[in-house]
């Protein structure tokens, strides 16, 4: 960077006898109590890494006179810009001996203080570097936050030069602060910029990791009949994030080892297929109960006469599933009898229902009814009945 110092190219002050960059020594001003005399540290001073800094205590800014001037670079462009309090360190004065000496320079680490005596202010002046750490994990639906620090003056301001950010998450330029609520998960490459017009910018290229959430899944106890449909098996959920509902965050289904024609008994419910994209599932179990279906056995009705022997007795069956039929429903299978005999007398007995044993069935015995006849006479083909007396109680 070659040419005439001038507010174009330089860091520059503000005000008559700022004296930037100079170290004011002598004697104090009886007006205010600050140092005032010649000025000092003038010239150039170089940088290990080719950096320079040019200093030129008594520049004049136009009419306003010895407001000083600081200007620095790579060789190839200057730094702009005025010493004020936000980039600055403002000094005290204790006594009204003090003496002012700025700027400080450290060619080790390349960085520079510049001093405005008249202001009792110095302003640190180096390319950024980073000193945070590179962020941690995050989590999907979780407010996330994380700063990134440098050792840089003035501030620099923050951006992303190459990658891209997960989605949900923010830089703020001014401060560096990453923050925000993840809704994507995944490894993520990025670049962070900080510039602050003091060359070189510092970048650092980091991966962040966005781990899915952890959602608590816990199924819901069913029942069913045996013979019935299978229900719908349902879940509730715990840690659903980002707006998301089991709809729309949650694909495929629970399932269980019961179908239509299981036998009465207990089932597990598993996860099946149920998964989600953004999230980490804690499953918990539930069962499904297949209870017993309802059968109706009723005695069929049947008659005979007087003297003849019993008929043959039946049963009929409703409530029969799974394609069961009476010789494999059960395990003991259900018996018929009756009080009357041949000779019984003229009357209504009754056919009971006994026995009838079943795992998958609750049975109900209807009974039925044997209705003894009397035997009729035909006389000149006119059919006569005898009186029927009612029978003594069964």
């Amino acid at each position: 960077l070659t040419g005439i110092v001038s507010s174009s190219n330089s860091l520059v002050g503000s005000s008559v006898n700022d004296f930037v960059g100079g170290r004011a020594y002598g004697f104090n001003d009886p007006r205010d109590g600050r140092p005032r005399g010649p000025i000092q540290n003038s010239g150039v001073v170089t940088f290990s890494n080719g950096n320079y800094v040019v200093i030129s205590p008594n520049w004049d800014n136009g009419s306003v006179v010895d407001v000083g001037a600081v200007t620095w670079g790579s060789g190839i462009r200057g730094i702009t810009g005025s010493v004020h309090d936000a980039p600055s360190i403002i000094g005290e004065v204790t006594s009204s001996s003090d003496t002012f000496t700025w700027p400080l320079f450290d060619p080790v680490n390349d960085y520079i203080v510049v001093g405005i005596p008249n202001e009792q202010r110095v302003a640190f002046m180096q390319a950024p570097a980073f000193t945070s750490a590179v962020p941690p994990a995050g989590t999907y639906g979780s407010a996330y936050t994380h700063s990134f620090t440098t050792r840089a003056g003035p501030v620099p301001t923050y951006s992303i030069t190459a990658g891209k950010l997960p989605l949900g998450l923010n830089l703020d330029s001014a401060t560096g602060t990453l923050s925000g609520t993840p809704t994507q998960i995944g490894d993520f490459t990025f670049t962070v910029n900080a510039s602050n017009g003091i060359t070189p910018d510092a970048n650092q290229e980091m991966t962040l990791v966005i781990n899915k959430a952890l959602l608590a899944v816990s199924a819901i106890a069913q029942n069913k009949v045996y013979g019935a449909a299978l229900p719908t098996l349902t879940f509730t959920t715990v840690g659903l994030a980002n707006g998301d509902t089991a709809a729309t965050a949650l694909t495929g289904g629970l399932a269980t080892n019961a179908t239509i024609s299981s036998n009465v008994g207990t089932y597990a419910i598993t996860q099946g297929t149920l998964s989600a994209a953004n999230y980490n599932i804690n499953f918990q179990a539930a069962t499904l109960n297949v209870t017993r279906a309802p059968l109706t056995i009723a005695a069929d009705n049947q008659t005979m006469t007087v003297g003849s022997a019993l008929p043959t007795f039946t049963l009929t069956y409703s409530g029969l599933v799974n394609g069961d039929t009476p010789n494999t429903a059960f395990s003991t299978p259900p018996t018929v009898s009756t009080i009357a005999t041949s000779a019984s007398e003229v009357g209504t007995y009754t056919i009971s229902i006994s026995g009838g044993v079943s795992a998958n069935y609750t049975i109900t015995a209807v009974n039925g009814t044997l209705t003894v006849q009397p035997v009729a006479t035909v006389v000149n083909n006119q059919i006569f009945l005898p009186i029927v007396h009612a029978p003594p109680p069964q």
